[in-house]
């Protein structure tokens, strides 16, 4: 079976409802990084759980990562949370051994760092 390319290599894109701070239902969309054997065995998704819980979002928290989550789902995250490309889910650096095993993928095939569907605008704001 051939490694899932990722939208962000070394990391994994997390859909969650959850409960924002003011205890409301919410959206969240955070990227994690994750090598594919902590993937097969679901540790991204306590990895997404605690960078949500800092973040001072709340439980119960519904989780889909993008090998899972309904497109529909990761579009409408990614608009209701402010996502215009994996560029905005990719500004906060974390701690990632780049030695580890991960889908590192050099094909120029889908090269493009707008989400399918979602931010027609590349201009970057500066």
């Amino acid at each position: 079976m051939a490694k899932k390319q990722r939208r962000i290599p070394g990391k994994i894109i997390v859909v969650a409802a959850c409960h924002n701070a003011s205890g409301e239902p919410d959206l969240a969309i955070v990227a994690v990084s994750a090598t594919e054997n902590e993937i097969k065995n679901g540790d991204h998704y306590e990895k997404a759980e605690e960078k949500l819980l800092d973040d001072d979002y709340d439980e119960p928290i519904v989780m889909f990562d993008e090998d899972k989550c309904p497109e529909w789902l990761f579009e409408g995250a990614c608009q209701q949370c402010g996502v215009k490309s994996v560029q905005d889910l990719d500004e906060e650096e974390d701690d990632f051994d780049e030695s580890e095993d991960y889908d590192d993928d050099d094909s120029d095939e889908d090269d493009e760092d707008d989400l399918d569907g979602v931010g027609e605008d590349d201009d970057e704001e500066e």
